[in-house]
């Protein structure tokens, strides 16, 4: 019987559609998944979506929908969207399913509540909608919370608790031995740090006034489970734990569950201790990867630094954006999404590194030995060295136990590169001698079908499409050897690997398209606690703009400016408002000031002789521009920005202050 291995997602909570930080998630767990497979495993990889709680409703009021008809057009989205980004999962679970799901639940409840660490009390504490769980006042950031910057209510209720005090010494001790192993030790430190402290018993229910959309507590109708018996209890309901069926039998427990680090306490301490409750095998292992961020911040509507994860996809290619979230991103920690860095990644280490490669030992093949692939003779030393260089599994297999996936695929670009080198040095395209010739030749497709192998985990269409033209199929990774026996026949394909993305200079022109406009009234954004809506007049034309400027000017005192505005910045909603552009503001510290002006609205605003671009530009694209206060005025590229000769001007802020 083949080794087991079980590797899950976080479900997602289908109240929006997927975002980045999903797309990082489920490309990282389905790497693992697939990787697994490569080592001759039995592999399960569940995803899914938790589809009850507070949220949903509200979310499904708003749109006009009953909850039902709203988690089902969402789930099917989900659905998709595995789909979408060439996921390898074996099934997907969904929380309102009353036959799969529900069953387990009520099963895992009745455990915990035989066990005596299942009783009712009446609680008063703050609760974060956003979060869906009750939160220390500790916990809080200026009195609100961190993940959602909103001020939790204050709620009195009787509810089931679970005795999560009971098991939090022991699950300390599993985890400090590494039988339950958090990856990375920053995240294990942190939910150790948790378990030593005054840890208290957690809600586990809320009464149907409260949480109208969930699993009813069984023997009382008033009592609606909250969200870690419900939500959690996926990973084995998927597994039909209920009957204890083969599923269960065959994969339970988890090799690892993969989730971000903001729900690392409900799966690294609540989770383990329901099980310990229950008496059912604790997780193997949790990884807990980072927030996906852009131009250093947490990615936000009213930002407008969200990254769409199907445009990138679209844009750049699926198994391009896969090897970038996995390889040029940090595994273990936050990281800024970069479409410059998307675009270096496609044109270096694909078109050039990879994509050259494949192009010269293709050609060469062709060209000297009509397709077929040649013989190996004796082996040189630069020969042995390429042999040599091709043992890498041990270390790459080691960084996939650590979850360390961009050390594991730089481990294979090394080769890669130690590749394309071999050719550069043996010169295959001056050597005379045909068997000479033919070894090195026969050891560059070698290499090549050792590489195609160890990429299919992170780019699966890719490394087939490589082993077609080479010839060769897919190889289990913990088997692979550079053999001297591999023949078959090139099949050459017109098409380029991977093209390069062009990438636009703007030397000669200025990014962007400024105008001076004049602010005709301002007020509050009807949804958001930082935003003023502005009505602006440009000369020809009248604008609508959304921006971030609330508590810095009274509404009175903006009425009448003449600001400096983008007006070719792609228009974006922001809490459901729209914005026709952005105003540009200096930022020191605790103080932001907009740029002003003494020139007629309407003034086109230019930076020295360079002439403005009236292309479409992303908030993306204007994020890289360094624009900074100097002597009180903006400047670009030491060029002054002015309004038809007229000063565009700041009088409070500090010279080098940024312009965003």
């Amino acid at each position: 019987m083949k080794e087991t291995y079980y590797v899950t997602t976080a479900i997602a909570y289908p109240n929006q559609p997927p975002h980045a930080g999903h797309m990082l998630e489920f490309i990282q767990s389905d790497f693992v998944a697939r990787y697994q497979r490569l080592l001759g495993k039995d592999v399960h990889f569940l995803t899914g979506t938790d589809e009850h709680g507070q949220k949903i409703v509200e979310a499904a009021k708003d749109q006009g929908l009953t909850t039902q008809e709203l988690v089902e057009k969402n789930a099917k989205i989900f659905l998709d969207f595995t789909k979408f980004l060439n996921m390898s999962n074996d099934d997907f679970i969904r929380t309102t399913d009353q036959k799969r799901h529900w069953p387990s639940v009520v099963k895992l409840w009745n455990k915990l509540k035989e066990s005596g660490d299942i009783y009712k009390k009446k609680y008063e504490g703050l609760y974060c909608v956003g979060c869906e769980k009750f939160v220390l006042e500790r916990e809080l950031v200026d009195g609100k919370c961190q993940n959602h910057n909103t001020v939790p209510k204050k709620l009195v209720e009787e509810n089931y608790f679970f005795k999560l005090s009971k098991y939090a010494k022991k699950i300390e001790e599993l985890i400090s031995k590494d039988e339950i192993k958090v990856v990375p030790k920053t995240r294990k430190n942190e939910i150790l740090s948790f378990l030593s402290d005054d840890v208290k018993d957690i809600s586990f229910s809320r009464h149907k006034d409260s949480l109208t959309w969930g699993i009813p507590v069984p023997g009382d109708e008033d009592q609606v489970m909250y969200v870690w018996c419900d939500a959690l209890t996926n990973y084995i309901s998927a597994l039909d734990y209920d009957a204890e069926g083969s599923l269960y039998k065959k994969y339970w427990p988890a090799d690892v569950h993969v989730i971000g680090k903001d729900i690392l306490r409900f799966h690294a301490a609540y989770w383990p201790a329901m099980h310990l409750s229950a008496n059912i095998p604790v997780p193997k292992s949790i990884f807990v990867h980072g927030f996906l961020n852009s131009k250093g911040q947490k990615m936000s509507k009213s930002l407008g630094n969200v990254i769409d994860p199907y445009e990138q996809i679209e844009k750049y290619g699926l198994e391009q954006v896969r090897l970038y979230l996995l390889k040029n991103l940090p595994s273990y920690d936050d990281c800024d999404y970069s479409e410059e860095d998307l675009t270096d990644t496609v044109n270096s280490e694909l078109a050039d590194d990879l994509g050259n490669l494949i192009r010269r030992v293709i050609v060469l093949i062709e060209k000297n030995f009509s397709g077929n692939i040649p013989k190996v003779s004796s082996l040189e030393d630069i020969d042995k060295k390429l042999v040599e260089d091709s043992n890498f599994f041990e270390d790459f297999d080691e960084f996939m136990l650590g979850f360390e996936f961009n050390k594991a695929l730089n481990k294979l670009w090394e080769f890669i590169r130690a590749t394309n080198k071999y050719l550069t040095d043996t010169e295959p395209w001056k050597i005379k001698d045909k068997e000479r010739l033919g070894t090195v030749l026969y050891n560059a497709l070698e290499a090549t079908r050792i590489i195609s192998c160890f990429l299919y985990p992170a780019m699966p269409t890719t490394s087939e499409d490589i082993l077609e033209r080479i010839g060769q199929k897919l190889q289990n990774l913990n088997e692979i050897k550079f053999s001297t026996k591999t023949s078959g026949k090139i099949n050459k394909k017109d098409e380029v690997l991977f093209r390069k993305i062009e990438v636009k200079k703007m030397e000669s022109t200025f990014p962007l398209n400024l105008k001076v406009a004049k602010i005709v009234s301002a007020e509050n954004h009807p949804d958001a606690d930082k935003l003023l809506v502005l009505q602006l007049d440009l000369g020809s034309e009248k604008r609508q703009l959304v921006a971030g400027i609330k508590g810095y000017y009274s509404l009175e005192e903006l009425v009448g400016k003449k600001i400096i505005m983008i007006t070719n910045l792609k228009y974006a909603k922001l809490r459901g408002v729209e914005s026709q552009g952005m105003l540009l503001a200096a930022e020191a510290g605790d103080v932001v000031e907009v740029l002003t002006t003494d020139a007629p609205e309407g003034t086109q605003v230019s930076a020295g002789n360079l002439e403005n671009n009236e292309e479409q530009v992303t908030f993306e694209q204007f994020g890289k521009l360094k624009i900074v206060i100097k002597d009180g005025v903006p400047v670009f590229e030491d060029k002054v920005l002015e309004a038809s000769g007229e000063k565009v001007f700041v009088t409070q802020v500090s010279d080098g202050a940024k312009v965003r």
